[in-house]
C-alpha cells in the first residue's frame, strides 16, 4: 500500500487494504490516519478497525488524544474499540496510559467511549472509575457504555448513579440501563427480577422510566410482579400504563393456573 498519489487513489488503495484484510498495510494505514485529507484518514480508520492487529492498540490509543471532527473521532473510538473486542488477550493499559496522560476533556471521554465499546469485563475497573470522576462528561460516557453492557454486572453500579445524583441527564440514562440490564433474558426467575425492578421504581422521578419498570414486569410474571404493578394503579402519571400491565400481569397468572 502507497500513500503516493492523488488523494482519491489513495483513499481507494486504503478502502481496498480494508476489505482485503492486509493485516500488513497496518502501519502505513496509521500513517494515513495523519493525512491532510479528512476522507483518507476516515477511510484509514475503517480499515483499521476491519483489520488492525494487537500491535496497533497502543498507537491507536495515542491517536484518540489528537484532536479531530465528532464524526473523525467516532470513527477512532470505533476502531479503537474493534481490535479490543477482536483480541480480547490484548491488555486495555495502553488505553488507560492514554486517558491518564491528557487532561483534555474531549480525549479524556474518547478513550472511556472507546474502552466501554468493548464490553469485556477487564473494562470494567476503569469503567467504575470514570463513574466515579468529578467531570459529568466522563460519568455520562461509561454510564452509556455500561447501558449496552453485554451481562447485568454493572447494573448496581448503575443503580448507584441513579440513587445518588439528581440533576441532568446522568441519573436519567444510568436508572435506563439499570432497567434494561436486569430485566433482559437471563436465568434470574420472575421473582428475583422483580425484587430488582423495586429499588428502580422507588428511584424514578420521571413517568418514561416508571412506564420502563412497567414494561419489564409484564415479560416476568410472578405473584410479586402483579403486587408491584398495582402499587402505579393510582399514580395518576402512568395509571394507565399500570391498569394495562396490572390485567396482562392477571391473566398471564391466571392462564398458568
Amino acid at each position: 500500500l502507497s500513500l503516493v498519489g492523488s488523494e482519491m487513489c489513495i483513499r481507494d488503495r486504503v478502502r481496498a487494504a480494508g476489505s482485503r484484510n492486509a493485516a500488513s498495510a497496518t502501519d502505513v494505514l496509521l500513517e494515513a490516519t495523519g493525512s491532510p485529507d479528512a476522507d483518507v484518514r476516515i477511510e484509514a480508520l475503517r480499515a483499521l478497525r476491519r483489520i488492525a492487529p494487537p500491535a496497533a492498540v497502543s498507537p491507536m490509543a495515542a491517536a484518540l488524544l489528537e484532536s479531530a471532527p465528532a464524526a473523525e473521532q467516532r470513527e477512532a473510538e470505533r476502531a479503537l474499540a474493534a481490535v479490543l473486542r477482536r483480541h480480547p488477550e490484548v491488555s486495555l493499559d495502553p488505553a488507560v496510559a492514554a486517558f491518564e496522560a491528557t487532561t483534555t476533556a474531549d480525549a479524556r471521554v474518547s478513550i472511556v467511549s472507546a474502552v466501554g465499546q468493548t464490553g469485556r469485563d477487564d473494562a470494567l475497573p476503569f469503567l467504575r472509575q470514570a463513574l466515579a470522576s468529578d467531570e459529568a462528561a466522563l460519568r455520562r460516557s461509561a454510564v452509556l457504555a455500561l447501558t449496552d453492557w453485554p451481562t447485568p454486572a454493572p447494573a448496581p453500579d448503575l443503580l448507584a448513579i441513579a440513587q445518588a445524583e439528581t440533576e441532568g441527564s446522568v441519573p436519567i440514562l444510568a436508572l435506563r440501563g439499570y432497567i434494561r440490564l436486569v430485566s433482559a433474558p437471563s436465568a434470574l426467575s420472575p421473582e428475583e427480577v422483580t425484587a430488582r425492578l423495586a429499588p428502580a421504581l422507588d428511584t424514578a422521578r420521571q413517568p418514561e422510566e416508571k412506564k420502563a419498570v412497567l414494561a419489564a414486569l409484564q415479560q416476568h410474571a410472578c405473584p410479586d410482579s402483579l403486587a408491584l404493578a398495582r402499587t402505579l394503579l393510582d399514580d395518576p402519571e402512568v395509571a394507565p400504563e399500570a391498569r394495562l400491565a396490572v390485567d396482562q400481569l392477571e391473566d398471564s397468572l391466571s392462564y398458568r393456573r
